[in-house]
């Protein structure tokens, strides 16, 4: 109850700070004042941000692949499992060489459905205020 309001102020407010920050660095038009080449500063941030959260949540993919694999497969789930697993990273990097900006736009919408629904409660009953709250807190994880 309390944790899930306070985590909620929190990181509405962090995402409020990031976007003002840029903001006040770019001005509202960031496209013609972003750099193509990130700065160290970013690239760093970015390591780090990888390190801390990309890297670990990628490493339970086995457990969602044990899960949809384990039964129809049996003793073969990790292979077939490496193997869908291999293919969806290929298709992925074909899709972003051919419509990057398309990649780009389906990457970040999946992105705040996945962080929205994880972080949602499942007790919520689907609806208005269900979708609201999966894409207020993905929204927030993701910009």
């Amino acid at each position: 109850g309390r944790w899930r309001v306070n985590h909620t102020w929190v990181s509405l407010l962090v995402t409020g700070v990031v976007i003002s920050v840029q903001v006040a660095r770019f001005g509202l038009n960031a496209q013609s004042s972003v750099p193509l080449v990130p700065s160290e500063s970013e690239v760093m941030l970015l390591a780090v941000a990888v390190a801390l959260f990309g890297v670990p949540h990628g490493a339970t993919d086995h457990l969602v692949g044990a899960a949809l694999f384990q039964k129809p497969f049996k003793a073969l789930w990790l292979p077939v499992f490496v193997v869908v697993y291999l293919a969806l990273m290929a298709l992925v990097v074909l899709c972003w060489s051919i419509a990057p900006s398309f990649s780009l736009a389906a990457f970040l919408l999946m992105s705040v459905a996945h962080w929205g629904l994880g972080d949602v409660e499942a007790d919520l009953s689907p609806g208005a205020v269900f979708w609201l709250e999966v894409a207020v807190r993905g929204g927030a994880a993701i910009l």
